[in-house]
């Protein structure tokens, strides 16, 4: 089984890509929450998706296929 802290860190990345470079590198994100709904096994595709909210904040999901594997809210950093 993936780890839940894997699936959370490549949502992370993803984030960090969506805002391009304009929140530090350097400083910690925080997540807002994580909820992860079903086991994920290696070698599963999984499809991420992010938005970005007015709050600033972004939340997540990812699915495998139709399956719903996780969801949550990250904060980014201050500029």
């Amino acid at each position: 089984i993936v780890p839940g802290v894997v699936i959370l860190d490549q949502a992370l990345l993803f984030a960090e890509k969506l805002l391009a470079g304009a929140v530090s590198r350097t400083a910690p994100w925080q997540v807002g929450n994580a909820k992860f709904l079903s086991p994920v096994t290696p070698g599963e595709v999984l499809r991420f998706a992010l938005e970005r909210k007015a709050s600033g904040s972004i939340a997540f999901s990812v699915k495998s296929g139709e399956r719903s594997v996780a969801s949550g809210s990250l904060t980014p950093p201050a500029p």
